[in-house]
């Protein structure tokens, strides 16, 4: 236990240094063959709510153009769909799908939101009566105090955003790795309720040879600069179609399970602010998803391009 430890405390800090290299170590043609295409949210699962539509369906729509993009324009790849209707999928159930169809490419579609703003306004005074005792007497008192009035508005935050795992979650993807070489482990997988509480773990270095655990981590450090390439990518795509540049981003204190335990470069994007009217107003419009799927795919394209085409570098 102690020298796995060691090896993971030793790996965090290496890869917050230089996770973002252009260093690597090998690369073969046509690596990426799956890809697996997660419509956020689902059924029951509504996601963010705007003042007339939900995340879960725009994240379906975009999710699903992007897929017959990917299918018209990229047939030598298949595609898996983590959910093509309105159905709630369990967040263990789309990273096992993910893992056990092998995939190369692992693509979340979400919408942001962002509180509304509380507006604040003195308009007057008011008189305030009050007791206070004096040497045993209880006297009255008055005061002027201020009277507030309050509205909100809606929040105005727009553009997007994309997310890849957080190095602080190394453990969570080195299980991801290790259990997808062992399918036995899928049907072991506990549900809790779509959360992150409950995490399968079999990374114990007294039942892993520790060339495995080794290789694993050459491998998810390989993950990280892949994933932080496409999140990069993305966002240069969704900015050329006018869109906010909020850039890639990680999650270190919750983690967002679907990276993490994700056997594979993974990202999740953030189309959107549906608490924006404006913004719900495009993320709703055929337009508006035609381009962010296309500006998706475009970044897909570059990637595997680059990906099927890399020469052995240091």
């Amino acid at each position: 236990m102690r020298l796995f430890c060691f090896l993971m405390t030793c790996f965090v800090f290496f890869i917050k240094d230089k996770a973002y290299s252009n260093s690597y170590m090998f690369q073969k043609s046509d690596v990426i063959k799956t890809i697996i295409i997660d419509a956020g949210h689902g059924g029951h699962d509504s996601g963010a709510p705007g003042s007339k539509s939900l995340e879960k369906n725009i994240s379906l729509s975009i999710a699903l153009k992007l897929d017959s993009l990917l299918l018209k324009k990229m047939n030598d790849v298949q595609v898996i769909m983590t959910r093509s209707t309105d159905t709630f999928i369990d967040l263990h159930e789309r990273t096992n799908m993910a893992n056990r169809a092998n995939g190369d490419l692992f693509i979340s579609i979400h919408a942001n939101s962002a509180n509304p703003t509380i507006h604040k306004k003195m308009v007057g005074t008011k008189q305030q009566t009050y007791y206070r005792t004096e040497n045993g007497v209880k006297k009255l008192y008055t005061r002027d105090v201020p009277v507030y009035k309050y509205w909100y508005s809606k929040d105005t935050t727009q553009g997007s955003e994309v997310y890849i795992w957080s190095a602080e979650k190394m453990g969570d993807k080195i299980d991801a790795e290790l259990n997808n070489n062992d399918a036995s482990k899928y049907d072991a997988t506990p549900v809790v309720n779509g959360t992150e509480d409950t995490v399968p773990s079999i990374s114990h270095e007294e039942n892993i040879p520790i060339k495995r655990i080794l290789s694993s981590i050459t491998t998810i450090r390989s993950y990280a600069v892949q994933s932080r390439e496409l999140a990069d990518s993305i966002e240069e795509e969704l900015h050329r179609i006018g869109r906010v540049n909020r850039g890639t981003r990680q999650r270190n204190e919750k983690g967002i399970w679907v990276l993490q335990g994700s056997a594979m470069p993974s990202v999740l994007v953030e189309v959107g602010y549906i608490s924006n009217p404006e913004e719900e107003e495009y993320l709703n419009s055929n337009a508006g998803q035609v381009a962010i799927s296309l500006a998706i795919f475009k970044a897909i394209q570059e990637y595997k391009y680059h990906q099927d085409h890399k020469y052995i570098t240091q």
